[in-house]
């Protein structure tokens, strides 16, 4: 029997969020907030974006809080900027100046063994339209 695992979601552009289905973001930083202490490696995350009838479905790798001084180039890469400076001038336009969630996670296929076994379901017509309205 699996462990439970619970239900995460995160809201992205349009633009992240097809990055995120194309395996090119793998990572989000958020400001730091107490919710991101209770999330877990293996909990799945529901990627979305407004007005975007298909969320990407992901599986939590990990959570940690960071600060903006401990990001590396790696956090920029995953996070889909081309360099860390880039990343931190995107942040400071954003006003972010305090600790960061840094959250990791892996796409799965909806027919995907580990997605079967995550209890995900194939999205019906009636979400689809709860998701665009």
């Amino acid at each position: 029997m699996l462990p439970s695992m619970a239900n995460r979601s995160l809201t992205l552009t349009v633009a992240l969020l097809d990055a995120a289905r194309r395996g090119d973001k793998i990572q989000t930083l958020r400001a730091w907030a107490p919710r991101f202490a209770r999330w877990e490696a293996g909990d799945r995350l529901r990627l979305h974006a407004y007005g975007w009838a298909e969320p990407v479905r992901s599986v939590v790798e990990s959570v940690r809080r960071v600060e903006v001084s401990e990001l590396t180039w790696e956090d920029a890469l995953y996070d889909g900027f081309d360099s860390l400076e880039e990343l931190r001038e995107a942040l400071g336009s954003m006003g972010v100046d305090g600790p960061l969630a840094r959250v990791r996670f892996h796409r799965v296929s909806m027919t995907s063994p580990a997605c079967i076994a995550l209890g995900y379901r194939r999205p019906t017509q009636t979400h689809d339209a709860v998701l665009l309205s």
